[in-house]
C-alpha cells in the first residue's frame, strides 16, 4: 500500500496538532490552616511532551514551640502524615482529630518525629486537627476527601 506525499503530510499536520494541543492545570496555595489562598491556570505546551510525573504531594508546614511541623497530604482520602522535626524526648506532644461538631475522633498521646493519622473511617470532609504541646495549641484544617 503506498502513501502519497500529500497524504503524508495531511496525517503528519494531524498528529503535530494533536501533540501541540494546549491543555492546561490549576495550582492552589494554602495558608497553615488550610484555607486556599490563591488559583493559579498553568498553561501546558503539550499533553505528549513529556513522560507521566508521579502525583506531587501538597506539604503544610508551621513553625510551632520551636518544632517544625508538616502534615501532607490534605486534602486525604483517609491517611496523613504528620512530621514533628524538633521534637524533644520529654516535650509531651499530642495530637487530636475532631469532627465540625466538636466531637474528638482520635487522640495520639506522646507522638514520635512521624505520625499517621487514620481518618478514613470517617465521612468525607473537614476536620480539625490540634497538635498540643505543653501549653501552646496549634489548629490544623482537615479535608477527607
Amino acid at each position: 500500500m503506498k502513501i502519497s506525499l500529500s497524504h503524508l503530510l495531511k496525517i503528519l499536520l494531524i498528529v503535530f496538532s494533536i501533540a501541540t494541543t494546549k491543555a492546561q492545570t490549576i495550582e492552589y496555595t494554602y495558608d497553615k490552616s488550610g484555607n486556599r489562598t490563591s488559583r493559579k491556570v498553568i498553561l501546558l505546551r503539550s499533553v505528549y511532551s513529556a513522560p507521566e510525573q508521579p502525583e506531587q504531594k501538597v506539604v503544610f508546614t508551621d513553625l510551632f514551640a520551636d518544632m517544625n511541623i508538616s502534615i501532607y497530604p490534605n486534602p486525604t482520602k483517609g491517611q496523613l502524615i504528620v512530621q514533628i522535626m524538633g521534637v524533644l524526648p520529654e516535650q509531651p506532644v499530642n495530637i487530636l482529630v475532631y469532627n465540625m461538631s466538636g466531637v474528638l475522633l482520635q487522640k495520639k498521646e506522646k507522638v514520635s518525629a512521624t505520625t499517621d493519622i487514620d481518618i478514613s473511617n470517617q465521612p468525607t470532609g473537614t476536620y480539625i486537627m490540634k497538635i498540643v504541646c505543653g501549653e501552646s495549641t496549634s489548629d490544623w484544617k482537615i479535608i477527607k476527601e
